[in-house]
């Protein structure tokens, strides 16, 4: 495996200064799916390239399709000739905006996400879209690996994950533990006494990013018990013939092993690849969301030849 470093070396002020425009149009959408109304936002570029692709955003951890990175992503993508569609997860709320409302009882479950992507795809295919990759950043990008895990290529060009979660569940159920002590044991046993098929709500001391509230049984069971794992690597070993890039980011203090987890992937699959963006935290703002867009026009470049 080869793992390549980009550096930024473009002082931000001229970064800020010297941008032209993200797109040259910009419209909202909005789709139904299964009782809810999903939110999502095109942007086309200024000039098209050639075979005029087009390339789906996917949130991480509770966000939205408005977030930063998700915004400086698409504002890169289309200044290098990228149509792109940032989409919001429902999470089991109708017409989401901004961060999910941690007040708001979580029904939702991590393979959701699976069936919204597929409408999504669906959707743009019915625009008459052919050229179609899909992106995911963090939780968003394990969501990415495990929906083309599951669903298979879905006629897709190919894939980018941006610092994707990696860690298992056992693993992610051992750190609730930790942060909650015995609620959380109390929370995840009474969650697999009522079973991962019932709504009932539970009280829990927190849900992902959230503190306190209600979560129901098959929700607390998704993201903290669920079989069969849904990290990223234990998914992309079922995803062998579309191509993966996965981008790490080099001072990801949130996940932080990247590079090394995939990287055992990549060396055994030949259709992922991994590359690191210098100096860039999780986020990969400003610059790095231009040094994320450069790898991704070149390696789509290289699936041409």
């Amino acid at each position: 495996m080869k793992v390549n470093r980009l550096v930024c070396g473009v002082l931000l002020s001229v970064y800020l200064t010297s941008r032209g425009p993200a797109a040259a149009g910009e419209r909202g959408v909005a789709l139904q799916h299964q009782g809810v109304t999903l939110p999502g936002t095109v942007s086309t570029p200024a000039k098209a390239r050639d075979d005029k692709p087009w390339i789906v955003l996917v949130h991480g951890t509770l966000a939205h399709k408005d977030m930063s990175t998700i915004k400086q992503m698409a504002t890169a993508l289309n200044d290098k000739g990228f149509s792109t569609l940032a989409v919001s997860l429902s999470l089991g709320v109708d017409s989401r905006k901004g961060m999910y409302d941690c007040q708001v009882p979580h029904r939702h479950r991590f393979g959701d996400a699976s069936g919204e992507i597929a409408a999504w795809l669906a959707y743009l295919r019915g625009e008459g879209a052919r050229n179609i990759w899909l992106l995911g950043h963090s939780r968003g990008g394990a969501q990415v690996a495990y929906t083309l895990a599951n669903e298979g290529k879905m006629d897709l060009r190919g894939t980018i994950l941006m610092a994707p979660a990696t860690d298992a569940v056992a693993t992610a159920a051992a750190a609730y533990r930790k942060q909650h002590g015995a609620a959380a044991d109390k929370a995840i046993e009474a969650a697999r006494a009522e079973g991962d098929k019932s709504e009932k709500l539970i009280a829990v001391p927190g849900l992902l990013s959230c503190q306190g509230g209600q979560a129901s049984a098959r929700s607390i069971l998704s993201y903290y018990d669920e079989k069969p794992p849904h990290e990223t690597q234990a998914s992309l070993t079922r995803v062998t013939s579309l191509p993966v890039l996965v981008i790490a980011a080099q001072k990801d203090e949130v996940v932080r092993d990247v590079a090394d987890k995939i990287g055992k992937v990549a060396a055994a699959q030949p259709n992922v690849k991994v590359e690191t963006v210098a100096d860039s935290d999780h986020m990969f703002q400003d610059l790095f969301a231009d040094a994320a867009a450069d790898l991704i026009a070149d390696y789509i470049d290289q699936q041409k030849k």
